[in-house]
């Protein structure tokens, strides 16, 4: 018999994964596929076509059945401008060829990834069930936003009616932390939300050991055009890092990772180091003394805080950055900080103390192994599409 087969609808390639979320995305598919048989919908951008069908090819070559791609034209598809984020994904191509695809392909599920592909699920519902990722609440953030203008109090009820609306037509939605899961609660009956954590793969990050890192070197790692990533860069670099270099003289920050943009690439300095997109984050990780997480903005769990986990550097984080990982307790797994003076001080207090840096990152390397592999992650998606599928 032919295992299940599931669609997975996602606006924009997953391969190369550049962001948290399309790592997500890409492990979960990777650990799921010997279980069922997986196909991609995705946007690709009308100047990226390259980028997009040579994702499509490696997918279908490694890992997916096949890999359907719908050019987006937001000048053009009918939502433009009409809500956020979703209204610029509100395209009639993309929905009619979801409903050819369940109608002709004999798919079993259909997965949704992303708010701007909320939308989508009135599209089948009915047809075959329908699971819905919120990979970040910052609709219920109130006048913050992790945009990089300002929501208005006519977008946020825009916003929150097109959720509700959107999740209605869902038959499971998942959140990624149980303080996303209570967020949803405003929205979706808590009995429909599931909370899936996101997970690390932990061969790809072995922890190291102290004598092979740079002295007074710190590390942040971010997707630079997901706007809370810019902010905490220009943050640390503004608010804190010279206050940790007036504790530390001589420390040294490197910001790695992928759309650094003008903002992040202004901060480059002696002291600072803009990288740029990395083939691996993995040595940087290896390397650096202090990995550093000052986050202020979104919701939802920061990866890159599990893989520093994993790879055994210590870290100083914002209290946003761990809102998604309760389990991460200040003093036993990281330090957390608030404000400018108070990260600094916990920043120059980890460079000055050896011996809490190795009992920080033994703690914080056991708590990802026992509750954020991947592999966990994935059982606990496959337990809910088994609980949604006709039983054999």
């Amino acid at each position: 018999m032919k295992p299940p087969h599931v669609l997975w609808v996602v606006p924009r390639p997953i391969y190369p994964a550049f962001s948290g979320g399309e790592l997500r995305i890409y492990s979960l598919l990777r650990c799921l596929a010997g279980r069922y048989r997986f196909s991609l919908l995705t946007f690709i951008e009308p100047g990226d076509k390259a980028r997009g069908l040579a994702s499509a090819m490696s997918l279908e070559r490694t890992l997916l059945h096949q890999v359907h791609c719908v050019e987006r034209n937001p000048r053009k598809i009918a939502g433009a401008g009409r809500g956020l984020p979703a209204g610029n994904y509100d395209s009639p191509e993309m929905a009619a060829g979801l409903r050819s695809l369940v109608a002709s392909k004999a798919v079993d599920l259909v997965q949704l990834e992303f708010s701007e592909m909320a939308q989508y699920a009135r599209q089948v519902r009915g047809r075959v069930p329908v699971v819905f990722t919120e990979h970040d609440t910052s609709l219920f953030s109130g006048g913050s936003s992790y945009l990089q203008r300002a929501q208005s109090p006519q977008d946020l009820r825009r916003q929150r009616r097109y959720q509700r609306e959107a999740l209605s037509h869902c038959d499971r939605v998942v959140a990624v932390s149980e303080a996303d899961r209570s967020r949803l609660g405003a929205l979706v009956a808590p009995d429909r939300v599931e909370v899936i954590p996101t997970g690390v793969d932990l061969t790809l990050f072995a922890a190291r050991g102290a004598s092979r890192r740079r002295a007074k070197s710190l590390l942040y790692v971010g997707h630079y055009l997901h706007y809370p990533n810019e902010e905490a860069a220009v943050h640390f670099c503004r608010e804190i890092l010279p206050r940790v270099a007036r504790l530390v003289p001589g420390v040294r920050l490197q910001l790695v990772g992928s759309g650094a943009t003008a903002p992040v690439r202004a901060l480059a300095s002696k002291f600072v180091e803009v990288t740029g997109t990395v083939s691996s984050v993995g040595p940087y990780l290896a390397g650096a003394q202090v990995f550093v997480a000052p986050v202020r903005l979104g919701y939802g769990i920061k990866g890159k805080v599990l893989e520093a986990f994993a790879a055994g550097i210590p870290v100083v984080a914002s209290p946003q950055s761990c809102e998604g990982i309760p389990q991460a307790r200040h003093g036993e797994h990281l330090l957390i900080a608030g404000d400018p003076a108070a990260f600094a001080r916990q920043v120059s207090r980890l460079l000055r103390e050896p011996a809490l840096r190795r009992r920080l990152a033994r703690s914080a390397r056991s708590l990802v192994e026992k509750s954020f592999q991947w592999d966990q992650q994935a059982d606990r998606l496959d337990r809910l599409y088994r609980s949604l599928l006709p039983r054999s």
